[in-house]
């Protein structure tokens, strides 16, 4: 599946908790404007918090597709870590198994 850059910065975004008020309340849902805003694809600031979270992220990855993702998204330029994260996220989102 081939996703747009305002796709992908959108599903970083989420996956971030960007639209989060923290408060208990539902997240905010963005407007197609604020999507295009987003500038994940060329901002180390919003990007490298996402890489922690990730790093931090206890998950079953039996076939250890991305059991080095940390290591390997501090090897790449900008654009290529930003595909690594939102293919990360994909796959995250389809198979969360938490460890136990």
């Amino acid at each position: 599946m081939t996703m747009t850059t305002q796709e992908g910065n959108k599903l970083i975004a989420e996956f971030d908790n960007y639209w989060s008020f923290g408060d208990g309340s539902p997240d905010k849902i963005p407007t197609a404007e604020e999507v295009a805003e987003l500038k994940y694809h060329t901002s180390w600031n919003l990007l490298m918090p996402v890489v922690e979270k990730i790093g931090s992220l206890s998950y079953n990855d039996s076939n250890n597709k991305f059991q080095p993702s940390v290591e390997r998204f501090l090897e790449n330029d900008i654009e290529s870590i930003w595909r690594q994260i939102v293919i990360f996220i994909t796959w995250y989102n389809q198979t969360k198994t938490p460890l136990s």
